[in-house]
Order: C-alpha cells, then structure tokens, then sequence
C-alpha cells in the first residue's frame, strides 16, 4: 500500500487507505503459524519485527 506523503495529519493519510476494505496480496499477508512448531513461530515473529522495523523507518 501506498501512505500519502502530504500534509495531512497521519491517521487521516491511514484512515484514506482505507484497509478495512483491502484484499491482501500475497506478499502482504504474514502466514499465522498457531499450532505448528516453535521454528515457525519463530520465522513469524522475526517477520513481523522487520516489517514493523521498516514501517518504523518510514514514519521516522
């Protein structure tokens, strides 16, 4: 998705995209691993933490 870069306050450029309504692509989604294996857990964990990273960055 694309956040507006302009001069409107944050949680409006968000509420704009509108993501209550959005289909997710597949390289949007991060696979849920409940019930599966701590490795997996892992791998989850260790994706949502990069792309809360990278999230982190850009509203720097």
């Amino acid at each position: 998705r694309k956040l507006a870069a302009d001069e409107r306050p944050l949680a409006a450029r968000i509420a704009a995209l509108d993501l209550a309504a959005a289909e997710l692509a597949p390289w949007e989604e991060v696979v849920d691993p409940g019930g599966g294996e701590v490795e997996a857990f892992t791998a989850c964990a260790r994706e949502v933490v990069d792309l809360v990273d990278d999230v982190a960055a850009r509203l720097r």
